[in-house]
């Protein structure tokens, strides 16, 4: 698949890759907070905290196109949530566009 590279790189860079995803799931494991991923759903309003739009998105969201990624840590007696990844969405607006 990759001629051109030597077996050793090819060992070294997955080994790596995989201690990568290894440390990754452990520390979410230990962590204290639960990560939860989340579609918007269409006639949601646009909220740019939690939703990425392209430019010049007005209105509803029409359709969500990759879902985003929060933490909820729970605090003495409340639960923060954080949007660690905003979901993808394209509006209303920029379905109804004619080209």
């Amino acid at each position: 698949m990759l001629p051109k590279i030597a077996k050793d790189n090819i060992t070294t860079a997955s080994t790596k890759f995989i201690n990568d995803a290894d440390v990754l799931k452990n520390a979410l494991i230990e962590e204290r907070a639960v990560y939860q991923f989340f579609w918007v759903c269409g006639g949601d309003a646009l909220n740019p905290d939690s939703i990425r739009t392209g430019e010049g998105d007005k209105g509803f969201v029409a359709m969500c196109t990759f879902p985003g990624l929060m933490r909820k840590v729970k605090q003495e007696d409340m639960q923060l949530v954080i949007n660690v990844v905003k979901a993808n969405a394209k509006s209303t607006t920029t379905l109804n566009r004619r080209y």
